[in-house]
């Protein structure tokens, strides 16, 4: 099955709900994270990138900070070792080159 990374509207309500779902599933369900520390004032000034399968199911995301942060990455458990994170990182770097960033930060586990 092919997956498609594109960038994702966080303010659109249906796209911050798919892209907040797989990060409560790793971040907050997997890994403990506290509810009130994953969502946080970046989101709003962020580009998000989700990963999708070809029939539009959600199963990674990341987000680009203004600064140049790659963080927020997370795909799901059963789709992991697929590649996804790296198709992830790409999309973040080729906007950040868009957007002439001089410098990008992975912070991720």
């Amino acid at each position: 099955m092919s997956i498609v990374v594109r960038v994702a509207n966080w303010q659109e309500p249906d796209q911050r709900e798919a892209l907040y779902g797989i990060r409560h599933k790793v971040f907050v369900i997997e890994q403990s994270v506290p509810v009130e520390e994953e969502i946080d004032a970046f989101d709003d000034t962020s580009v998000h990138f989700i990963a999708e399968t070809e029939d539009g199911i959600p199963v990674g995301c990341a987000r680009l900070l203004p600064c140049g942060q790659i963080g927020r990455m997370a795909v799901l458990q059963q789709w992991r070792v697929n590649g996804i994170g790296r198709l992830l990182i790409n999309a973040a770097m080729q906007e950040a080159m868009r957007q002439g960033l001089e410098e990008v930060i992975l912070h991720a586990q």
